[in-house]
């Protein structure tokens, strides 16, 4: 049997790390342990300075030994844990992440969706 994934990060990373081990589990069948504040495979990390100004924004790690996902908020972590979901492509039954880093943050400080009436479809009678 294999190892299980350990994920690490800050106590106020509560309810990202369970989401985190959430969709290992679910989409992937990796089993994880979750510890505070020590070493581990993935970690989770508020740092207030890294993107002051961008509190969704997060810078993500994907090296050879270690994951690290920081952000100065939780809902940046949140938005890395997406990111990480998305990297994970599976070749001959092993998970892989390529290595590199990613930072990332919304181009705008609001989301919106935008509507626009199709008034060409409905001919006049």
């Amino acid at each position: 049997m294999d190892k299980p994934v350990i994920i690490t990060g800050d106590e106020a990373l509560t309810d990202e790390i369970s989401k985190l081990q959430q969709i290992l589990a679910g989409d992937y069948s990796i089993m994880t342990e979750t510890v505070y504040n020590q070493a581990g495979n993935i970690r989770l990390v508020l740092d207030a300075t890294l993107l002051p100004d961008q509190p969704e924004g997060y810078q993500l790690e994907v090296t050879a030994r270690q994951i690290t996902l920081c952000a100065n908020q939780p809902a940046g972590i949140s938005h890395g844990i997406q990111s990480l979901r998305q990297m994970i492509t599976e070749n001959k039954g092993i998970y892989q992440i390529q290595s590199g880093t990613i930072t990332d943050y919304p181009a705008f400080p609001w989301r919106a969706l935008c509507w626009m009436k199709d008034v060409t479809s409905k001919a006049k009678r």
